[in-house]
């Protein structure tokens, strides 16, 4: 059977060192990638990887929606 995930796949340019890092909030998985299409290539891997060790069931009751807020931060 196919299970068909929902994530979230947050790209962060990494300046200095060139690539991107690719998180996924859901699971707390985190990769890197030579670019924006390396780096979710390398999340999805990862996310499949992590499932395949924790397994299908634990995976879900540990799948965490996020909350995304946008904030102001005031900077003196």
């Amino acid at each position: 059977m196919t299970h068909r995930l929902q994530i979230t796949a947050e790209l962060i340019p990494e300046p200095h060192d060139g690539g991107y890092t690719a998180y996924c909030p859901e699971f707390d998985v985190m990769t890197q990638g030579d670019d924006p299409d390396d780096a979710l290539a390398n999340l999805k891997e990862a996310v499949r990887g992590y499932v395949k060790v924790v397994g299908i069931k634990e995976a879900f009751k540990e799948y965490r929606h996020p909350i995304r807020e946008s904030v102001e931060v005031a900077i003196k």
